[in-house]
């Protein structure tokens, strides 16, 4: 058994991670069986969620966890794809990954309207993590300044708002022009590039941060039914899969 280590739904989302989204969706794709258990990545290896514990092994980071899944599962998602596809599957994981998920951390953690949105969703989350009622005031700035340092340090915090949605609205807009009239990510099956694309786009989609990008994404139409086939397709119960649905993991 996997054993999924992650934060908590909120908004009617899986998690309030995108990386836990993409790691749990994905073990949806492959079929493997699993649970999942809410855990304080300030104790986790590498201080981050999500990870998994499996046949002794802990594997750290949403990207180290598909690779060893996709090494054990008994039909890989990527197994058939050329390098070709292979190199697009990377160039949209780094947009996803590495350029909308620090504007996401601005609008939830810097922007004053969306820390009002956000604010309420730690507190939900510290009794989970062992915090204390009284101690959340004392620790949330701290938290919050780490945060928003990082998103400075790594080039998006230094933008104003409008130059952030205008990114934004580019890196969407990108998507939706090589997703077309397609199914998934890469044509007419879904590969674990789609773990990582629905992960991010139904946070903007379906996630209460209203703005600029998130009405972006809704007038393309074909994001949003992008969302509604892969939370069809592998998300109708919230549940992890059944035994009879898992496939062997080595």
């Amino acid at each position: 058994m996997i054993t999924l280590h992650k934060f908590i739904p909120a908004w009617g989302l899986p998690d309030i991670s995108p990386f836990c989204i993409k790691a749990e969706t994905y073990l949806r794709m492959a079929g493997f069986e699993y649970r999942t258990v809410v855990s304080d990545s300030r104790k986790a290896p590498k201080g981050k969620c999500p990870y998994i514990e499996h046949d002794g092994h802990i594997i750290c980071d949403s990207s180290f966890i598909v690779n060893h899944l996709e090494s054990c599962a008994t039909t890989p998602l990527d197994k058939e794809l050329n390098r070709h596809d292979k190199a697009i599957s990377a160039a949209f994981k780094a947009l996803f990954e590495e350029q909308l998920y620090f504007i996401g951390l601005w609008s939830r953690w810097v922007d004053p309207v969306g820390w009002k949105i956000y604010r309420p969703v730690l507190h939900e989350l510290a009794p989970h993590l062992g915090v204390p009622k009284f101690l959340i005031p004392l620790v949330e700035p701290g938290i919050r300044y780490k945060i928003r340092r990082s998103v400075y340090v790594q080039g998006t915090g230094r933008h104003s708002p409008d130059e952030i949605n205008t990114i934004g609205i580019g890196v969407i807009s990108a998507v939706s022009d090589w997703l077309q009239d397609k199914p998934y990510m890469l044509g007419d099956d879904p590969h674990t590039i789609d773990a990582t694309a629905y992960a991010f786009l139904c946070g903007w989609i379906w996630g209460p941060f209203d703005g600029p990008i998130k009405d972006h994404a809704i007038s393309l139409g074909n994001l949003a039914s992008y969302c509604e086939r892969m939370k069809d397709r592998y998300w109708q119960t919230d549940e992890p899969l059944s035994h009879t649905h898992r496939k062997t993991a080595a």
